[in-house]
């Protein structure tokens, strides 16, 4: 998530934003990725209600929805 998904003012863009849902609207499926904790990561993740799958500590745990 950081320095992708998240700018340096760890915040989601508008622009990211809309590139993931255009990109879950043509049927990707769509999977965040983090080396965070889920508590350090699921408030990020809340704007994004489309995401199939979460994978924490570099991949140690993963989510499916």
């Amino acid at each position: 998530m950081d320095g992708t998904l998240l700018g340096s003012d760890k915040l989601i863009s508008p622009r990211n934003y809309q590139a993931v849902k255009r990109c879950f609207d043509s049927g990707i499926h769509i999977i965040i990725t983090t080396a965070r904790p889920p508590s350090a990561a699921n408030h990020f993740l809340k704007k994004f209600p489309f995401v199939d799958y979460i994978v924490y500590y570099n991949g140690a745990l993963v989510t499916c929805f």
